[in-house]
């Protein structure tokens, strides 16, 4: 006797539970969104069901502070304060690249022994060797 009722029992809670189950899953499709306005990081979401529609705002900073500047080879970094939410954001900015400078400086010139003429153009900003030129000279020249 026992068992059927234990049995019963629980058949009556899964029976209950499909039911509860059922009319949710009924609820969710069948119900008016209630949207929660899209923020920064978040696209519009339904209240009831979690639907999202649309893509989030994004951050809007209107002043940037520089953290770190960008050299010719490294990426420098930015940050500023999202007026929308008031977080802080952080942005990469690109490296500057080198920056030849206008003359040419001669490294070797061409000697007896050796007929090769090397001139090389420095980069303005770091002084880093970016421009070669090399000619092989010969006797008549």
């Amino acid at each position: 006797m026992k068992r059927i009722l234990a049995f019963l029992l629980a058949l009556l809670t899964v029976f209950s539970l499909c039911t509860v189950m059922a009319a949710n899953a009924v609820a969710a499709e069948d119900h008016e969104h209630k949207w929660v306005k899209a923020t920064c990081t978040e696209p519009k979401t339904c209240s009831i069901c979690g639907a999202t529609e649309g893509e989030p705002k994004g951050h809007k900073v209107e002043e940037w502070k520089t953290v770190k500047k960008a050299t010719c080879t490294e990426p420098g970094l930015k940050e500023g304060v999202c007026t929308r939410c008031g977080e802080k954001v952080q942005k990469a900015t690109d490296p500057k690249g080198h920056e030849p400078g206008e003359k040419w400086k001669t490294i070797q010139e061409p000697t007896d022994s050796n007929r090769t003429w090397i001139r090389v153009k420095y980069c303005e900003r770091c002084g880093k060797e970016c421009k070669r030129q090399e000619k092989n000279l010969t006797e008549k020249e």
